[in-house]
């Protein structure tokens, strides 16, 4: 059997929206991956601030988390060799094996 060589990727980041615009975007950033990530850079749809609105890890949840600094951001105007297609680019702090959930 052949195929295209597989890509293996830890992280994956989401959008998700119903009209759109701040107050109605969402980032979801999923790192399934066993280390983690100081500055992850991802795609935003718009500028401004994200806040983390959810943090899997944060050791409120249980003790044993590792509350790992899933930190605001500020999203900028990105390269146009974006490979994300998204007109905004900023860097978030991720722990292994959790889940963030940004908005504005």
């Amino acid at each position: 059997m052949r195929s295209q060589p597989l890509a293996v990727v830890e992280c994956i980041a989401f959008h998700s929206w119903d009209n759109g615009g701040a107050g109605d975007d969402v980032i979801v950033v999923v790192d399934m991956g066993d280390r983690s990530d100081d500055s992850y850079s991802l795609g935003f749809p718009r500028g401004g601030t994200w806040w983390v609105r959810f943090n899997s890890d944060w050791n409120g949840y249980s003790p044993d988390f590792g509350n790992h600094p899933g930190y605001d951001t500020f999203a900028e105007p990105s390269n146009p060799n974006n490979s994300d297609d998204m007109p905004f680019h900023a860097n978030v702090g991720i722990s292994p094996y959790s889940v963030l959930i940004l908005s504005q």
